[in-house]
């Protein structure tokens, strides 16, 4: 809580002056300095950080007490660390050193030298036996540990949530017998299996020294579910159903088959939205994307913006599109009696090779709106 205040406070200082008293700049040692004087909170705060380091720091006092050998010198040397940017901070704030240097950042310098010669030297990352297990069993993944023989020599509570059938197991028996990871193989190249309705992805860290493995699994199932609903999102319309836009065009260009381009609108669906309100302007573009599938369903279709739809009919003749379209055309009876709806349509050749996917979806919707000039209602090729 003391650091979220200073945070707020140092951010509006220029309101109450509370974590500075004042912001100056001092050019007396020959070259500017900003100058900042403190506030009453810069000292709670600075007391609060140094009883919590020095809290710490007793701490390990009574650890070095208490210990001796290589475990004395880890302690001493971590001590040594934390100690460091104390004092430096303590001389800073009796102004002792540099005119408005604060040298506790160059401290640090002397922490990392400490520290890193107990990492190397003295092993303080080597766990004791208690300190492992906290960690083992922390960990949000669940972890298995099988030997070369495929036995099980260890595995953390998480494991048993995934795979309820390691709580009727021991340490020593077959992971074989863990009925959930049957016929699942986890060295496939595949990492992520399908379990019981969910989805895990699995990590192998072979240890070959041990001649043991450590599987660590990952429930993504949820993440799974929502990057399928991204991509549901990245392709279709969901008001329509239908391809949107973008999608369309790739899956033209990548089938490179000649064909016929259809490109629909809804002949004056502004006056449905005024009229009838767009409540009942998204029932109808809805109803038309339904029949557009119902009519096309082995051909590619979109919403290709507003009330306009495209069709892409592969390795039809223009006869053939026209025919299907007109008899879509005559059968349309979308709509009640007073919101009547009826559309125009355009058609192109796309030959493969001779022109663009959108030269060919030009032409097309230089058809429609020939169509729409000549009244509406009516197909141009």
């Amino acid at each position: 809580m003391v650091n979220v205040i200073t945070l707020i406070l140092v951010y509006t200082n220029n309101y109450h002056f509370l974590y500075y008293s004042s912001i100056g700049v001092d050019d007396s040692p020959g070259f500017p300095i900003l100058v900042l004087e403190k506030g009453i909170w810069y000292y709670i705060q600075v007391l609060v950080l140094c009883i919590s380091i020095l809290y710490s720091i007793t701490v390990l006092i009574i650890k070095l007490k208490r210990s001796s050998g290589s475990y004395r010198d880890k302690v001493l040397f971590l001590l040594i660390g934390v100690s460091a940017p104390v004092i430096t901070m303590m001389l800073y704030m009796l102004g002792v050193g540099p005119v408005y240097l604060d040298l506790t950042p160059f401290s640090y310098f002397i922490m990392s030298i400490s520290i890193t010669i107990g990492l190397f030297r003295y092993d303080m990352l080597v766990l004791n036996p208690i300190t492992y297990e906290m960690i083992f069993q922390s960990i949000n993944e669940a972890v298995l540990v099988i030997d070369s023989n495929g036995m099980l020599l260890g595995f953390n509570n998480v494991s048993k949530e995934f795979f309820p059938s390691l709580s009727k197991l021991k340490i020593g028996q077959s992971y074989e017998l863990i009925e959930e990871l049957k016929n699942h193989n986890l060295d496939s190249l595949n990492p992520v299996h399908e379990i019981c309705g969910r989805k895990y992805s699995f990590k192998a860290i072979a240890m070959k020294t041990h001649r043991v493995c450590i599987y660590v699994a990952n429930d993504i199932t949820e993440s799974e579910n929502a990057k399928k609903q991204l991509e549901i999102l990245a392709t279709i319309d969901s008001l329509t159903g239908l391809y949107n836009r973008r999608y369309f065009m790739e899956q033209v260009e990548q089938a490179r088959l000649d064909g016929v381009f259809i490109i629909m609108d809804l002949d004056h669906f502004k006056v449905i939205n005024d009229t009838f309100g767009h409540f009942e302007g998204d029932r109808v573009l809805s109803d038309f994307g339904i029949l557009i599938q119902h009519t096309f369903p082995d051909h590619i279709s979109c919403r290709y913006g507003g009330e306009e739809f495209a069709i892409f009919l592969a390795e039809t003749s223009l006869g053939e599109a026209y025919k299907r379209v007109e008899s879509l055309r005559q059968k349309n009876n979308m709509g009640t009696q007073s919101c009547k709806v009826t559309f125009s349509a355009g058609i192109s050749e796309y030959v493969l090779g001779t022109e663009t996917v959108s030269e060919a979806l030009i032409q097309a919707d230089k058809k429609l709106y020939e169509a729409k000039e000549r009244g509406r209602d009516r197909i141009c090729f």
